[in-house]
């Protein structure tokens, strides 16, 4: 078997370390300048590999966040791509890409390369609140409280440590026309965000995500066992007092007062 490398890339190639594992032959080798993120003086992505990359689970999520902190991870992950989270409660989520540069980093310093979602539906429902009102919105809900602590505590200490808060836009509820700004690490989706326009919600939460702009992806919700269910969205029901927005088993858009229990597809960004 002959490798050639051409002459012209050779000063891109400082070692290569030639070994065998089970009749294969390896090289592994430093790119100083060849365009491949690093970490710890190795490439982060096995070369070659067909990109955009859709199974993400060969990499660790600290180096899912250095390649978007490169300003690579458009052209290194499709949308959809996913990985999973071995979580403390022993649940196995599994995660997916459903943009980039898509939401405002708390901070102020710009927007946060990579926003995710659960692929299936967390395994617990939850109600938005003990009572049937939506005043405070999701930035009062008990359910944002929960999931930024309860949930969030749950997750592995790898994803824990390069979840980015974000600002999610969301109605302040009890028919408010005003927007609250919630600094948030995990997240529910808002109607508009997910559906691309306002149904029982009231305008101004954000836009649209690219994941689910693109034709045939459902709206619906499955479940850990393959079941529809249906998902609570952060938005309040825009007309009334009592309500959350959520998505029904047919991938429609509804509300429902805030004391029902309905699945969780939560988000969040790094």
């Amino acid at each position: 078997m002959k490798i050639s490398i051409r002459e012209k890339d050779i000063g891109m190639i400082k070692d290569i370390d030639v070994s065998c594992k089970d009749g294969v032959i390896v090289l592994n080798f430093d790119c100083a300048n060849g365009g491949v993120p690093m970490v710890n003086s190795r490439p982060i992505i096995p070369v070659p590999m067909a990109y955009p990359l859709k199974d993400l689970n060969h990499l660790t999520w600290s180096e899912i966040e250095a390649i978007g902190a490169a300003g690579k991870a458009r052209e290194t992950f499709a949308l959809g791509a996913t990985k999973k989270d071995h979580m403390k409660n022993g649940y196995d989520a599994e995660w997916k890409i459903i943009g980039f540069d898509h939401d405002d980093l708390a901070d102020g310093s710009g927007k946060a390369p990579i926003s995710w979602d659960m692929v299936r539906a967390y395994k617990d429902e939850w109600a938005m609140n003990d009572e049937a009102t939506n005043a405070g919105g999701w930035d009062q809900c008990k359910a944002r409280k929960r999931m930024d602590g309860e949930l969030l505590s749950l997750c592995s200490d790898e994803l824990q440590a390069i979840v980015k808060p974000v600002i999610k836009l969301t109605s302040a509820g009890s028919c408010s026309k005003d927007i609250v700004k919630s600094i948030c690490k995990l997240w529910l989706k808002s109607e508009k965000e997910l559906f691309g326009r306002c149904v029982y919600s009231a305008p101004g939460e954000g836009h649209w995500y690219e994941y689910y702009r693109q034709e045939d992806v459902p709206y619906f919700a499955l479940d850990e066992n393959g079941d529809r269910v249906c998902q609570w969205l952060r938005s309040a029901s825009y007309n009334g007092y009592n309500g959350f927005c959520r998505v029904g088993t047919d991938g429609s858009a509804t509300a429902s007062d805030a004391y029902w229990s309905c699945a969780l597809l939560p988000g969040f960004s790094c």
